[in-house]
């Protein structure tokens, strides 16, 4: 049986990857030479990594704990740098502005005066998020009735969205000892769910007026609970999905790839981790879920 690919297109002076259809490299290049505002706080992250999460709980704070109002989407207020984000930028009233990308420093150069949140996850469970990410999105990536098996050699090959997870994380891990980059991962921020979103918060307030109070963090992390999320309207979070598809805010747990990937899969993929990986400190950020030097 012939193996079936997602739809994508790739930048021929980069390597960045994007869906075939629904972006624009226009947007894409505008992007990575946008130059920040000192207050910008910008969330950096390989798709599927609790970017639209951690994105809610900054929209949050910049907007006194309300709720994105009904007929809106959250991208309105938090725009998606790459898909035509930055004309949404010059007409939020806020400051400081929340700003999602799926870029990297590798093809978006670092800047001294914003603050940046880099949230990591292990690939396994981005592999297997992002396959029904691009199931649920047929408009963009024509997959819909694709296997997770093709869906995995495409991740494996680096040919989906944001190009290699492995460059991509090494590009935002070397950065991490810049004053103005938070590193967070996934996996902390669920299992110590307070504290993590504790250094955000800190990591955030020299965007906002100096007389500005942060909310407390309890009332913070319930208002962006996973449940919370999964309960409002699904079209603030991303464009509709047909219905016999999962909803864009779909599990949120971790260890789900067990549920997907085969043995020789799951060896793949920790090979390539390690090939690719060892020797930058990176390898041990989850050694519950991917086994890394051991893999050589």
């Amino acid at each position: 049986m012939a193996k079936r690919r997602p739809t994508y297109k790739r930048h021929d002076a980069t390597g960045w990857v994007f869906p075939r259809d629904g972006f624009e490299w226009s947007d894409f290049e505008a992007a990575c030479n946008y130059e920040p505002r000192s207050s910008d706080i910008l969330l950096m992250t390989y798709p599927k990594s609790g970017t639209t999460w951690v994105q809610y709980m900054l929209y949050l704070l910049v907007h006194d704990m309300k709720p994105v109002p009904p007929g809106r989407r959250l991208d309105s207020y938090a725009p998606f740098l790459e898909k035509g984000g930055l004309q949404l930028l010059d007409s939020l009233e806020r400051s400081p502005r929340p700003i999602k990308t799926h870029l990297c420093f590798d093809v978006m150069p670092w800047h001294a005066e914003p603050r940046y949140i880099c949230v990591l996850r292990n690939p396994k469970d981005v592999c297997v998020s992002l396959y029904h990410h691009v199931r649920g999105f047929e408009k963009y990536y024509h997959f819909a009735d694709g296997s997770f098996d093709d869906f995995f050699e495409a991740f494996l090959q680096g040919e989906v969205d944001s190009a290699d997870y492995h460059d991509h994380l090494l590009s935002l891990w070397r950065h991490r000892n810049k004053e103005n980059v938070l590193l967070l991962t996934y996996e902390d921020l669920m299992e110590r769910t307070l504290q993590e979103v504790g250094k955000l918060v800190e990591h955030v307030k020299p965007c906002f007026p100096a007389e500005w109070k942060s909310p407390d963090l309890g009332s913070l992390v319930a208002a962006a609970s996973f449940d919370v999320m999964k309960a409002q309207r699904p079209e603030q979070w991303a464009s509709t999905r047909p219905e016999n598809m999962p909803g864009f805010i779909r599990r949120g747990r971790v260890g789900d790839w067990r549920n997907y990937l085969t043995e020789d899969q799951n060896e793949r993929l920790e090979s390539k981790f390690a090939r690719k990986i060892t020797g930058s400190g990176a390898e041990f950020l989850w050694p519950r879920e991917v086994k890394g030097p051991t893999c050589v």
